[in-house]
């Protein structure tokens, strides 16, 4: 499926397993450059390797307004 979105940039809450993970793998066969976010960092630096290239990890939990300025 072409969404045309190849060469954007996408921020995935909750990116390091489930339904975030998908979206995220979604994202990058589309063609963009993809930032996860997770709480858990050892689990979202394992869903950044395995999602490989095009991806920015950052540990935050969205609901702390300090973890997302």
């Amino acid at each position: 499926m072409d969404l045309g979105l190849q060469g954007r940039v996408a921020a995935v809450t909750g990116g390091s397993r489930g339904v975030g993970y998908a979206i995220a793998q979604a994202l990058l066969a589309e063609g963009c450059r993809v930032a996860i976010c997770a709480r858990d960092k050892a689990r979202l630096d394992a869903a950044a390797q395995s999602l490989g290239h095009d991806v920015f990890a950052q540990p935050a939990d969205v609901s702390k307004p300090g973890d997302v300025e």
